[in-house]
Formats: structure tokens, sequence, C-alpha cells
């Protein structure tokens, strides 16, 4: 049990938090397959953050008056917008254009196991029995909806060149999470997204220049890619990472790394609701896994007296 009903609350809201980011990232890998068919990866990272920057400089742009606390952390500023910015996205894109929809968010249920090995390696945080348990249980829940219940389909499985790409991914995103922390707490949640998006587009702009010699604006003439990077800017960017962000800091890494086993259920569902795929028993199965996986661990032993 939570200690406190504050403690419950705030730890509720946490976790409503990040499973909404999942979902806003499920919707993400749908769209940014679609995406990277007709934009290159760079250029598709590139807009989506600059649109992220302008959506979020109304609410956040004090954090560049904040000086001391720039000029004291720019190192790690300048870290975590590189792996969790420019870096992440950019991986994932690419690695779309090289291997199956099935095959990436396979990859990506690996993230659970990069944030806790990143969390015991560089913050000395190691999971609870309980939390390994549910670790396990929410993977095998993933298996289940990526293979629907067929083993064959796992063992059937071919590798292709971006499935190492997106294995970078996980790493670069299991960093991220963990190294995070460091910065947690010593400014708003808002404020410190502003930073990190702001020099993430430097990022971006310098490795635009490098790759193409310019800036892609040309793509801005397309009323669809205006939609498109506006949708990415607002839910899988700037709310997905302001949730992410605050369920690391009331959470801790496990919890939240273990939420993103919802995405394979996520992922199901808008097949259902946009693709017409029928859910299935083995979807149900899957979720009620998933579920058992994260009362696992969100819910805390009574301690003694």
């Amino acid at each position: 049990m939570f200690s406190s009903a504050s403690d419950f609350r705030r730890n509720l809201l946490a976790f409503a938090g990040v499973l909404a980011t999942n979902f806003f990232w499920a919707t993400n890998a749908l769209l940014s397959t679609e995406a990277t068919k007709t934009i290159e990866p760079l250029h598709l990272s590139f807009w989506r953050w600059s649109f992220a920057l302008v959506f979020l400089l109304p609410f956040g742009y004090k954090a560049f008056g904040r000086v001391a606390y720039i000029r004291s952390n720019l190192l790690w500023l300048g870290l975590l917008s590189l792996l969790g910015v420019t870096l992440f996205n950019l991986l994932l894109y690419t690695a779309s254009q090289g291997t199956t929809a099935i095959n990436i968010t396979l990859i990506n249920t690996l993230a659970p196991v990069a944030i806790l090995l990143a969390g015991w390696l560089l913050v000395g945080k190691s999971p609870t029995k309980r939390q390994q348990l549910g670790m396990l249980i929410g993977f095998v829940g993933a298996l289940i909806i990526l293979t629907g219940g067929d083993v064959n389909q796992l063992l059937g499985l071919s590798f292709n060149p971006g499935d190492s790409i997106m294995a970078g991914a996980v790493i670069d995103w299991g960093l991220y999470s963990v190294l995070l922390l460091r910065l947690s707490g010593r400014t708003t949640q808002i404020e410190l997204l502003t930073l990190l998006i702001a020099l993430g587009v430097l990022w971006l702009v310098l490795f635009e220049l490098i790759a193409y010699g310019g800036l892609p604006f040309a793509l801005l003439l397309d009323a669809h890619n205006l939609l498109l990077f506006a949708y990415l800017a607002i839910f899988p960017s700037i709310l997905a990472y302001l949730f992410w962000n605050n369920g690391m800091q009331q959470l801790g890494p496990i919890l939240t790394g273990l939420s993103i086993y919802a995405q394979p259920a996520f992922g199901a569902l808008l097949s259902w609701l946009l693709l017409g795929q029928l859910l299935q028993t083995h979807h149900l199965t899957a979720a009620v896994c998933i579920g058992l996986a994260l009362l696992l661990c969100i819910i805390k032993r009574r301690q003694p007296g």
C-alpha cells in the first residue's frame, strides 16, 4: 500500500501520465512508419522538435533566464538533449525504414530492461523481487500481443538491418531515462523540457547542415506535413516527455520503464479503432498479464508497525 493518501494521488497521476505517454508513442510509431516512406528521418525529427519548441516557448521561456543553472548543468543538459531529443527519435525513424513494425515493437519491449540495467549501473537502483516478477510477466504479455499467441511467429521472425539501429535506440533511451534523474527536481519540468528541446533542435540543425548542407524548409509547403508535425510536437513530444520525466522523478525508473509494456496493447487498440482489426482472446490475455505486471510494481508492501 502507499504510505499516505497524498502519495497515492501523486503516484496515481504520475502513473496515468506515463500510460498516456505510451499511448502517444504508440501513435507516433504508427504515424512515423508511414511518414518515413516520403520524409527523411532527419527532416522528420527536425520539424517535429522545432514545432515542439515553438509550442512550448510561451510556457517555458523563463528557462533561458536561469543563467546560473544552465552554466552549472550545461554538460548534462547537452548530453540529455542529444540522447533523449535528438538521437532516440532519429534512430527510431531510421530503424522504421529498415525493419518491420513488429520487430521495432519487439525490440522496444527490451527498453524496461535497458532502463533497469542503466539504473543499476549508474545510480545503484536495483529492482525488488516483485518488480523482477512484474517485468517478466509484462514481457510475456507483450510477446503474446506481438505473436498473436503463436510461438511459431516468434521463431519465424527474420532480422533486418534496422534491428540493430532500434537496439541502439533502446540503449539510448535507457541512458536518457536514468541520467535524467541528475537534473530532475532542480527546476520545473516545463523549464527543463524547454531547455532540452532547444538544445536538441540545435543538435538537429548541426546534423542537417552536415548531412544536407541546409535546412528542409520546403517540407513546410505541404499542408499534410504541417498537421503531422503539429500532432507529433504536442502529443508524442511535449506531453509525452513531460509525463515521462515526471514519472521518472515520482515513480522511479523501474515502474516508469515497466509502463512501456503497455505500448503493444495500445498498438492493438489503435489497430482495432483505426484499421478495423478484431480484438481476440490473446489480446485480453496479454492485457491481463500487463495489468498484473504493473500492479505488482505499483503497490508496495505495508511496512510493519
